[in-house]
């Protein structure tokens, strides 16, 4: 078996553009996705990357999803079409993670992106605070109505998120997660998630518990050593009570 490959140049002019006028960034680049050949075959992931795409579609290619995932993550231009002549880098959910010029009043626009994520006020920019945004923003996407909360917005039945109390929130399909949050642990809770498992912490649960102690929902999942509610995001810890 061979212990090095090598990489074809004469069919990625891009790359080979990329080689001659910064040397240091292209090895970067491809040092990356070397590296990323190895996590694809990476059984502690739980699943292997290179083994999803046909759990997904029988279809689906191992290239397409990584293609997929990364264009869809990192092409500006297709995040946002109409604003992205004016705004470039501005309409990347990561662009607020430094300050912006402020395109409408003048100055500088900061975000306040680790309360915005739920995440320690210490947090720096590295490898787990991009996976723990991007998990963030696809588990709202994952479990949130949109179809119900379009509904909503159209029916101006949804006017703001700024308070737990807005009785437009009470409609929001993880309103009960929430809500428990608050009556069993406090306001500084709310929000807290579970990040292996992507569910509100709802705290602990009995083991042998079926029904969801916030939507009061019937059939509560297994998922490691919590217990989940599909109906409005809530998760526990299984205990031996």
């Amino acid at each position: 078996m061979p212990k090095d490959f090598k990489i074809r140049l004469d069919d990625k002019p891009k790359l080979t553009k990329a080689l001659q006028e910064n040397p240091e960034l292209a090895r970067e680049v491809i040092n990356t996705f070397v590296w990323l050949m190895e996590d694809a075959f990476d059984e502690s992931n739980g699943i292997r990357w290179a083994d999803l795409p046909k759990l997904f579609d029988p279809n689906l290619t191992f290239r397409d999803l990584i293609r997929g995932i990364l264009h869809g993550s990192l092409d500006l231009k297709e995040i946002n079409p109409d604003a992205y002549d004016a705004l470039k880098v501005e309409v990347h959910p990561l662009g607020m993670l430094q300050p912006r010029p402020n395109y409408l009043d003048g100055g500088m626009r900061y975000v306040n992106w680790r309360s915005h994520f739920k995440l320690p006020a210490d947090t720096a920019v590295n490898e787990e605070t991009i996976a723990r945004i991007f998990r963030t923003i696809l588990r709202h996407t994952r479990y949130v109505k949109i179809e119900q909360l379009r509904k909503f917005l159209e029916a101006n039945q949804v006017a703001t998120y700024r308070g737990l109390g807005d009785e437009q929130v009470m409609k929001l399909p993880f309103y009960p997660a929430l809500r428990y949050q608050q009556r069993m642990f406090g306001d500084l809770h709310v929000g807290k998630f579970y990040d292996d498992v992507g569910f509100f912490d709802c705290g602990d649960i009995a083991a042998d518990e079926t029904n969801c102690p916030a939507c009061m929902h019937e059939g509560l999942q297994h998922v490691g050593g919590f217990k989940v509610c599909l109906s409005c995001n809530a998760g526990y810890r299984k205990v031996t009570m």
